[in-house]
């Protein structure tokens, strides 16, 4: 089968796209740079330079594709309300109803969505699962447009019944192959190179982006029409992951541990610094630190059952990321 994948060149496309490799399928990998997307090139694997943002540039390589697996995204943290004319939007939100509308057209029938359990509103303080309603409220941009676009591939199913769709969301990701460093990266690296600011008193769900990855290669021929899959891991405390990179990379622990008070403070200040300077905060951003204080982790019933989703141990995800950060010198 012939496949179509966006965000290719990230922690999770790279995955998809060995995995797809190991199913026999061929691929066809969307890139804004061809130097960068070079790295993933072998049999199977046929490269397309291109940009979310002009999806007519490269609208025609969708011909002949038998399923679309869209998994790019734009990620900021910072985002003025009403701003339309924004990446945030124009990528996440449009290019996503340009793609799907293209793909439909150069008759693709079978399309699989990246979100992210991100978008699910958790405040009733159980564990959530994929009936969970949006996070309208949510203060965070990024989720803001991953909301809309999911909104979006709910009509678009709705308008397009002879078009199989399901959607993925993942929670937060680990894993080898973290090309484009992800806020997690930043976390693992900066905990290697001892300069992680203290040790965060919250929750995180983890997943390695390597079960993702299978999960969403399954989803190509199982599970059912527009249907969405939590791909969850367990919930960990911030403490424990600290724990087990400092026993697998042999590096000492944080020796702060703020309060979560002291932390929001933190937060708020970071906020403002980067908004001045641009540059990305080490600190989640408050409503995310409320959000991870209280969680209670996702259900991922659904996905295990038609998916056939399973989880590596947390320790091989850890170990598998340090030595790729080692072996691919981004400790130097």
């Amino acid at each position: 089968m012939k496949i179509f994948l966006t965000g290719g060149t990230g922690l999770l496309g790279s995955n998809v796209v060995k995995e797809l490799l190991e199913n026999n399928h061929s691929v066809k990998l969307l890139a804004r740079s061809y130097q960068k997307a070079q790295k993933l090139l072998s049999d199977g694997v046929e490269i397309v330079q291109g940009d979310l943002k002009d999806i007519t540039s490269f609208a025609s390589e969708l011909e002949k594709c038998d399923t679309l697996i869209h998994a790019g995204a734009y990620f900021t943290e910072f985002f003025k309300k009403g701003n339309m004319d924004n990446f945030l939007y124009e990528i996440n939100v449009k290019g996503t109803e340009l793609l799907f509308k293209e793909a439909y057209e150069r008759g693709i029938r079978n399309i699989i969505y990246v979100s992210s359990t991100g978008v699910l509103d958790t405040s009733s303080g159980e564990v959530s699962d994929e009936n969970a309603p949006y996070d309208d409220s949510t203060d965070n941009p990024y989720f803001k447009s991953k909301i809309d676009a999911e909104k979006f591939v709910l009509k678009f199913k709705k308008n397009y019944p002879d078009t199989r769709v399901i959607t993925i969301l993942p929670a937060i990701m680990m894993g080898p192959g973290d090309y484009s460093l992800t806020r997690m990266a930043e976390f693992v690296l900066s905990f290697l190179k001892g300069s992680m600011p203290a040790v965060l008193p919250v929750k995180a769900v983890v997943v390695d982006a390597r079960d993702v990855a299978k999960a969403i290669v399954a989803a190509i021929n199982k599970g059912k029409n527009g249907e969405r899959y939590i791909v969850g891991g367990n919930v960990y405390e911030v403490k424990e992951i600290i724990q087990i990179l400092s026993e697998e990379s042999g590096r000492p622990f944080p020796k702060r541990k703020p309060s979560f008070e002291m932390m929001m403070i933190m937060s708020g200040l970071m906020s403002i610094r980067s908004k001045i300077t641009g540059k990305p905060s080490p600190i989640p951003r408050r409503d995310e630190l409320r959000k991870l204080k209280n969680q209670k982790g996702y259900s991922y019933i659904r996905a295990k059952k038609e998916l056939g989703l399973t989880f590596r141990p947390l320790t091989e995800t850890i170990f598998d990321t340090v030595r790729w950060f080692e072996e691919n010198e981004y400790l130097k």
